[in-house]
């Protein structure tokens, strides 16, 4: 009787993975990551109030949304975030910092929306976690 797993399968499972880990060295990035400039677009009720470049922000600072609650958004290099909100939970506060494009976080009682975007296009439609 033939033995399920034999030696030259092994060879072949170790080889496949070798290339694979080749493969995914040789690339560097993720191919759909074009990379480019990283913008924090602000959205209040729907308009687009500011598009703020944040690789160039070397020094962070806050912004104040003139909305009830109010909120307040925190702009650093290569991140953004909800510093603060008046509202009662807090699910923006929470979301944490934002990194990559496509990343997004809203205040839904303010009205108060941020989404990550990069300014190099992208093969990626959707990102689900």
């Amino acid at each position: 009787m033939d033995k399920i797993f034999r030696k030259c399968d092994a060879l072949i499972i170790i080889s496949l993975i070798l290339l694979s880990m080749l493969a995914l060295a040789a690339a560097g990035k993720p191919p759909f990551n074009k990379g480019g400039d990283l913008y924090a677009v602000i959205y209040v009720n729907g308009k687009e109030i500011e598009a703020i470049p944040l690789s160039s922000a070397e020094i962070g600072y806050e912004i104040n949304t003139d909305t009830s609650p109010s909120t307040v958004i925190r702009i650093e290099k290569n991140c953004a975030c909800f510093l603060n909100a008046e509202c009662r939970d807090k699910i923006c506060v929470n979301t944490g910092n934002l990194t990559k494009s496509g990343d997004a976080a809203a205040c839904l009682p303010a009205g108060v929306v941020i989404v990550l975007k990069s300014a190099g296009k992208s093969k990626v439609d959707i990102i689900a976690y």
